[in-house]
């Protein structure tokens, strides 16, 4: 399933990941890989869904809050996709580059849905 994944074989890759866990899957890995092809098939619903199954598998892999937290962008539930973009960043501050501008954009939709002004990012401490 990776493989066609990696392949661009989304629909197949999707029904061998599913595969996986009707077999007992014991991992978080075929749940983000199932999410992962939900947003490349631009089915943020089913990936947000996908992405919660991999985090009761494992809750500490930032990757996947990164990966539901863009999910949940698309959907436009800005308090989601803020929380599990903010999460990420917690677990793993490298990804604070590469998520920077989606955590910002999170914020800012959220803060026009309560009409306040956006909340400023904390600096993490080193």
């Amino acid at each position: 399933g990776e493989t066609l994944l990696t392949l661009g074989f989304h629909d197949t890759a999707l029904e061998d990941l599913q595969r996986a866990v009707k077999r007992g899957a014991e991992t978080a890995e075929p749940y983000r890989l199932q999410a992962q092809a939900h947003m490349a098939m631009k089915n943020p619903h089913r990936a947000a869904l996908s992405a919660t199954d991999a985090l009761h598998a494992d809750p500490t892999d930032a990757s996947t809050y990164a990966l539901r937290g863009e999910a949940y962008s698309q959907l436009e539930n800005w308090d989601r996709a803020v929380a599990d973009l903010s999460e990420a960043v917690r677990r793993e501050p490298q990804l604070r580059v590469t998520l920077e501008d989606a955590l910002a954009k999170a914020r800012r939709e959220q803060a026009e849905d309560l009409n306040v002004e956006p909340e400023t990012p904390v600096e993490p401490k080193t």
